[in-house]
């Protein structure tokens, strides 16, 4: 491959052609996106910075698994790592494929995820391989087109290939691409030095450094699904309320087990998005002031009025009181909230309401519908700013990158900006 070939970005079509998976950070922006673009609706991944209760306590609920990133070594399984009765119930793949870890913790997740929407592709994808053994299920992940192309759209300049711009006279390799080439070249040769499978496996990951894992609670049992094990190891029972306590406590342990002051982990929760919740919330705010407005418009015809004296302009004008397309309040979920309607009620059992206290409620209402959107425009924000993020990365900096280092090496600059370094 000549120099020019090295700087060049990889083409749409070559990303396309490319059968290897590209490396992924554990950055909860990049696994939004994933989500996304399988289709998946109302999950949303988040970073979990440390295991003291609030952090925990913040998390959006429910927690449908956890994803720990540590450097990988062989380590004894936490659980107990056998085929049972129990484990054939879920669905679960082994990791065939190098660095394919990311994507397939998340899947190793969401398909044991009951009542979430997980789009066309990837519904068809786990109803296709709901019977298959976790080898064979590892297997369809691996030839699994349409989430290997998402996940590669990652795919730019990595690490190792600007450390080789120094180490190979300079020449940048074009993309993560290459870099995976490389072990998967690596592992052909391993491969005709041992038929172990396992033990191809383990030499990858030692390369590979870092390594994914998922848990889960299912059926008010742990399971660790750690797609370099066989099976899935169970740790334990436990309840919706306490399970992500328990797996704080293993996961704990681990790390202690590294050197001190050594950043080689990270946790992830993967979780109900906070925008379905809130969307819920938000109907059933505008349903509630559809009722006031309702018992209003019977008892107190000029209500309005009154309520003119109680409330700031802008706040009159914003308050919902219908569906809206901006906020995704369709009528039928409107319809479906269990407040009663005006007919419904019985005058002759229900306590008589004033003019102030149907007014103060009404109010009040406002108000917590003003916090429920500003939350509401809080989460867009993060959405956007993943999306940000996401560009970022799959942004090929190699070029760049290329001819700086190409023009620093023509004029002799190079030394000197290495010792300034």
């Amino acid at each position: 491959m000549s120099d020019h070939e090295f700087s060049l970005q990889a083409t749409h079509a070559e990303k396309q052609a490319w059968k290897g998976w590209c490396e992924i950070e554990s950055e909860p922006a990049f696994f939004n996106m994933i989500l996304k673009q399988f289709g998946v609706r109302g999950v949303k991944v988040c970073e979990i910075f440390s295991f003291d209760e609030d952090m925990l306590e913040s998390l959006p609920k429910p927690v449908y698994g956890l994803i720990f990133l540590s450097k990988w070594r062989e380590n004894k399984p936490l659980g107990h790592s056998r085929r049972t009765e129990a484990s054939q119930g879920i669905w679960f793949a082994n990791q065939t494929v190098d660095n394919a870890c990311a994507t397939l913790a998340l899947l190793n997740i969401i398909n044991n995820v009951e009542g979430i929407e997980l789009g066309e592709h990837l519904a068809h994808f786990r109803e296709f391989t709901n019977t298959f053994a976790p080898e064979l299920r590892g297997e369809a992940v691996g030839n699994f087109e349409f989430a290997r192309q998402i996940h590669n759209s990652f795919a730019r300049f990595g690490y190792r290939e600007y450390w080789s711009c120094i180490s190979a006279h300079w020449k940048c390799r074009k993309m993560d691409m290459l870099n995976s080439d490389l072990y998967m070249a690596d592992e052909a040769y391993c491969d005709e030095k041992s038929k172990s499978k396992h033990k191809k496996r383990r030499h990858n990951m030692e390369e590979a450094a870092y390594h994914f894992d998922a848990f889960i609670l299912i059926k008010d049992e742990i399971w660790k699904l750690d797609g370099l094990e066989a099976h899935p190891q169970s740790l334990g029972t436990a309840s919706d309320s306490n399970w992500v306590e328990k797996v704080k406590l293993d996961l704990q342990d681990r790390m202690a087990s590294y050197e001190a002051n050594a950043v080689e982990f990270a946790t992830l929760g993967v979780a109900r998005d906070p925008l379905h919740n809130l969307t819920l919330e938000l109907a059933k705010n505008i349903q509630e002031i559809k009722h006031l407005d309702a018992c209003l418009d019977v008892q107190f015809p000029n209500w309005r009025k009154s309520l003119v004296e109680l409330s700031s302009k802008d706040e009159l004008e914003s308050t919902l009181s219908g569906p809206n397309e901006s906020y995704r309040i369709r009528e039928d979920m409107l319809d479906s909230t269990t407040l009663p309607t005006v007919e419904e009620e019985n005058p002759g059992d229900a306590v008589p309401q004033s003019l102030d206290e149907l007014l103060q409620s009404r109010v009040e209402a406002a108000h917590a519908q003003a916090n429920i959107r500003a939350s509401i425009a809080q989460e867009w924000e993060s959405n956007l700013s993943d999306e940000i993020k996401c560009q970022g990365r799959k942004f090929d900096y190699s070029p760049i990158i290329y001819d700086w280092f190409r023009f620093h090496v023509g004029n002799g600059t190079m030394k000197d900006i290495i010792d300034i370094m």
